[in-house]
């Protein structure tokens, strides 16, 4: 959330528990001053039926949905943010640890599953059509078939996940990334069979080898130990590639895939340049 005071970053927003409907806050009241549990921190996202905003993405309007998300395959690519989840600084200390430059673009997802294949926007899975900005990355390439000879070659179940950049994403009237074609930029590797996510060296060697860009190191360490702060000052003046464009943020993970008890999955999260967010005002 940012404020409508220009040049003023808000990332939350601290209201009554009478936004509330009037049972869930009676029991709310009933646990925190009658029995003594402790309800801060409880999710009302879907109580006080609030969406995430997504930026209409150009180019998509030939989009066919086959269904949801086939989250029974691989899990949706939605990275938390550090100013929600502090904890998570705690699970990352003394990790080894990688910083890669979150592109911005629109997510999607590719996967190789018992000899099918399917391409997948961030919400939903896709029919190829013509015009389809998704299914037409994934066919300049050949990804689908690249990755079924792949996952044969090693006998394994994969899904590729990253971020689609280029003329599809405007933002204030430009690309981020200034680039005149579309482009896949992957991020990240998931191992179906296993129900995890591969290493990040491992990915990056998985996107080497089916001729796919890997998303951008900014740093690597042997034992993180940062605060926000100091990771904000990490995302201020750093630029898309060869651009002027602030990056939106970073995306910062273990180098091995590591499971997260806050998040219930994979131990990542981003930082977002406030820089970004008054740029993109």
């Amino acid at each position: 959330m940012k404020s409508t005071r220009l040049g003023v970053i808000s990332q939350g927003l601290a209201m009554s528990i009478d936004i509330l409907p009037i049972h869930e806050r009676t029991i709310i009241r009933e646990d925190w001053f009658i029995n003594g549990i402790n309800v801060i921190g409880q999710d009302v996202t879907e109580l006080l039926g609030v969406q995430k905003y997504e930026i209409p993405i150009e180019g998509g309007k030939n989009t066919k949905p086959k269904g949801m998300f086939p989250t029974y395959i691989v899990p949706k690519t939605d990275e938390l943010r550090i100013q929600a989840f502090p904890k998570l600084l705690e699970e990352m200390k003394g990790l080894p640890y990688v910083m890669r430059i979150k592109m911005d673009g629109t997510s999607c997802s590719i996967y190789s599953f018992n000899g099918e294949s399917g391409v997948c926007s961030r919400n939903l899975e896709l029919h190829e059509t013509d015009g389809d900005v998704y299914w037409k990355i994934a066919h300049n390439n050949n990804l689908p078939q690249k990755l079924q000879d792949y996952c044969k070659t090693i006998g394994k179940n994969l899904a590729i996940q990253g971020e689609i950049c280029g003329p599809i994403v405007i933002r204030g009237g430009r690309n981020p990334l200034n680039s005149r074609v579309d482009e896949l930029f992957l991020f990240s590797v998931y191992d179906i069979d296993r129900h995890m996510y591969v290493d990040d060296i491992v990915a990056e060697g998985i996107a080497a080898d089916l001729g796919i860009r890997f998303v951008e190191l900014k740093e690597k360490g042997d034992n993180f130990n940062f605060t926000i702060e100091e990771l904000l000052e990490k995302v201020k003046n750093v630029y898309y590639l060869s651009t002027k464009n602030q990056i939106e943020g970073l995306v910062i993970r273990p180098q091995k895939s590591t499971y997260s008890p806050t998040i219930g999955g994979q131990l990542s999260f981003k930082i977002i340049s406030p820089d970004y967010l008054l740029e993109e005002d």
